[in-house]
């Protein structure tokens, strides 16, 4: 019997929720376009509610192999994370003509900001597409769903982040990130 590596060993502990993920990208890309180019068709709150569930469970695997994933690239779940990335910008950006400054604070995409937000200790250990790909999602989930008290909760959650870590420092993530909201809010006014 052959012995799995590691990588082999998470990979396939991710398996499941690469399969759910498929199915959902059937589901609001029927067409199996390149999220790098284009956005879902019609993303709907199910769409979120089912993004924020895999995301937890995401999280949860990651967080059980932080000793692994704190030396070893995200990439290494099998491309599980890669692709949330993209479902997250490609729903946010179907989403952005509807965009109003009223929007009410949503607490599934507050959820899955928060944990995009706690994704960046990993993904900004080494600055690569994966890192893009995340502050990718960041902002165009929060251009979409803008409003005040969102922002404000997101300030309180990167308080908590430790950024210490990586060759890319998350303060310089973050301040990115807080650069681009100050054009949206200008945008708006």
């Amino acid at each position: 019997m052959e012995v799995q590596s590691e990588r082999e060993q998470i990979e396939a502990e991710f398996k499941p929720l690469r399969d759910k993920l498929k199915l959902i990208d059937g589901k609001y890309n029927p067409n199996g376009d390149d999220l790098h180019f284009t956005h879902l068709r019609n993303p709907d709150d199910e769409l979120f509610e089912k993004i924020l569930i895999l995301a937890q469970s995401g999280l949860e695997l990651v967080n059980k192999n932080s000793e692994y994933f704190n030396n070893h690239d995200l990439y290494d779940d099998g491309m599980f994370w890669y692709q949330v990335l993209l479902i997250v910008s490609a729903a946010s950006a179907a989403y952005q003509p509807q965009r109003i400054l009223s929007n009410p604070l949503n607490p599934t995409i507050q959820d899955i900001l928060f944990i995009l937000v706690d994704l960046l200790r990993y993904t900004s250990r080494q600055y690569k597409d994966i890192t893009k790909r995340n502050v990718e999602a960041i902002e165009s989930t929060i251009y979409t769903f803008y409003n005040n008290p969102l922002i404000d909760s997101l300030v309180e959650k990167s308080i908590s982040i430790d950024t210490s870590i990586g060759e890319h420092n998350i303060e310089l993530i973050l301040l990115r990130i807080t650069v681009k909201i100050q054009k949206i809010i200008l945008d708006l006014e």
